[in-house]
């Protein structure tokens, strides 16, 4: 996502893994469960993009080890941030 605040791209990534979660999907009349992990990571100006993208694998990897339906921003301070449905 481009153009948005982190805190604002961990709340819209947290609606869109909300909708995913309410999708109502079935195969022969059973419900399948769908869940969605996300990673995010900012972008600061003179930051190499191999670096935005290994802090947004971590935060993915953390997100999925928390389990489904969770959101990890990982923020310049090394912590990371989470939401989770």
């Amino acid at each position: 996502m481009t153009g948005y605040e982190p805190q604002a791209a961990l709340e819209a990534s947290a609606d869109i893994l909300m909708s995913i979660h309410q999708l109502q999907l079935d195969m022969n009349g059973s419900p399948i469960p769908v869940t969605v992990s996300a990673g995010l990571a900012s972008f600061y100006p003179g930051e190499a993009p191999e670096a935005v993208l290994e802090h947004a694998e971590h935060a993915l990897a953390e997100a999925k080890s928390a389990g489904g339906g969770t959101v990890q921003l990982h923020q310049p301070d090394d912590e990371l941030h989470a939401l989770s449905l």
